[in-house]
């Protein structure tokens, strides 16, 4: 991703971290700004198509900062076909529930049809 991209991209996502619109964020991302930060935003690898832009890649940049990842990778990220963050990230909120039915970021934001672990609460942490 060219440099002035990127900073435009996390440019985005900083904004959206400090001054949340919550009139117009959507439940997902308001929930998501109340988890603490886990990772820097700065870390994040993305692809040159990926802007931050859209409610979708808010979330998962969001969620990126703010999961665990997986010592044992998805399927897609484990086998490099994920292209948009470097490490396989998962998100339990709160309550014990899977963001996203337990697809990791890269498989949600790539709109992946299935993750090797949506559906496995817990496992392969």
């Amino acid at each position: 991703m060219a440099g002035n991209q990127q900073q435009q991209a996390l440019a985005i996502l900083r904004r959206t971290e400090s001054y949340p619109n919550t009139e117009t964020e959507n439940e997902t991302i308001r929930v998501l700004l109340r988890m603490p930060r886990v990772r820097n935003t700065v870390d994040l690898q993305m692809r040159s198509s990926f802007r931050v832009e859209t409610a979708r890649e808010r979330e998962a940049a969001l969620a990126y900062s703010r999961g665990v990842e997986k010592q044992i990778p998805c399927g897609r990220c484990g086998s490099g076909e994920a292209a948009t963050f470097t490490k396989c990230i998962v998100v339990t909120l709160v309550d014990g529930t899977q963001l996203w039915g337990g697809k990791c970021t890269n498989c949600f934001v790539e709109s992946a049809e299935t993750c090797s672990f949506e559906g496995s609460a817990a496992r392969h942490t």
